[in-house]
């Protein structure tokens, strides 16, 4: 039985092709969940019928309008009674063993945030077999958010916060979907421990031609946007924790700039670069500092996943 109450928020909209495999992911899990939030964010196709066939086993929200993810992932979360919030995109999907490999991290090292790994998918998720069952995690412990020295996948399907602490920065920016990860990251930059999973996965993310990330423009306006609230100090950690942040933000803008330069998006990669050079400067010192002095050792906890039914 899980050791830690975990209130699993999944947030859809129009996603009548994929939110059935989303819930029963997660109502499928080796270690149960103590709730299943569903937001159903004003959906206009078939969704809201399907979420109405699960009855009294998910917490369904359905909103009067649409209200964008960002808000409609705080509502779920206002709603939520578990200790751990575990967030879920209606176009992805838990692994069987997802809560169990965060019910392991979180009993061992009580962070404030977790982040799992993802294994990407073209549109359909591969059939998992038996052998694929992990008996170990593989994980690294950071001081804080601000302290990673390895860059990492995000996805808000794969991102677990202590409910305290989510609320303590006031949830999710409203106005910044695209990049709403690495914000929410910076605010809880400075909250407590933060454990990245390196093996196994823990989420199926799918890639399809809805995903936001294909459209490339706004995610360079939204990098200027964090850029100028570093400037505007509405990040937390003060002069104290200034060339940290600059550095998380430093790898942002360089990860960006080479797919700006993909994707044709000459005037805005030019305004990302010129609003945070020093930033990426500051990224790649760092980057060689943790290069000549090593990084943080991955650790590896033994696990003993519980009864595992594997989806046909």
């Amino acid at each position: 039985m899980a050791k830690v109450a975990f209130s699993v928020v999944v947030t859809c909209y129009n996603q009548e092709d994929y939110i059935k495999e989303a819930i029963d992911s997660a109502l499928g899990q080796s270690c149960p969940a103590r709730e299943i939030i569903v937001v159903d964010d004003c959906s206009t196709d078939q969704s809201a019928k399907i979420l109405r066939h699960y009855g009294n086993s998910i917490k369904l929200i359905a909103l009067p309008e649409n209200l964008g993810a960002p808000k409609a992932r705080n509502v779920g979360a206002a709603a939520a009674t578990g200790d751990y919030i575990v967030f879920l995109d209606g176009d992805d999907a838990y692994m069987p063993w997802a809560l169990e490999i965060y019910d392991r991290v979180i009993s061992e090292k009580r962070p404030a945030v977790v982040v799992g790994n993802l294994r990407w998918a073209l549109k359909t998720f591969p059939q998992l077999s038996e052998d694929e069952i992990p008996h170990a995690i593989k994980c690294v412990d950071y001081q804080s958010f601000l302290a990673k020295d390895r860059g990492f996948g995000l996805s808000a399907s794969s991102y677990v916060v202590a409910k305290d602490s989510f609320h303590a920065v006031q949830g999710w920016t409203p106005e910044i979907f695209q990049l709403d990860l690495q914000d929410l990251s910076l605010k809880l930059g400075c909250s407590g421990h933060f454990v990245m999973i390196c093996e196994p996965a823990t989420v199926f993310y799918r890639y399809h031609g809805g995903n936001s990330i294909a459209s490339v423009a706004p995610f360079l306006d939204k990098a200027c946007v964090l850029i100028r609230k570093e400037k505007a100090g509405q990040y937390p950690g003060g002069s104290a924790k200034k060339v940290q942040r600059h550095a998380a933000l430093g790898g942002l803008v360089a990860f960006w700039i080479k797919r700006g330069f993909r994707a044709g998006e000459y005037a805005a990669t030019f305004k990302m670069v010129a609003l945070g050079w020093p930033m990426l400067l500051t990224a790649i010192l760092l980057r060689l500092l943790s290069v000549i002095n090593g990084r943080r050792p991955i650790e590896e906890l033994a696990i003993n996943i519980g009864q595992i039914v594997l989806p046909s």
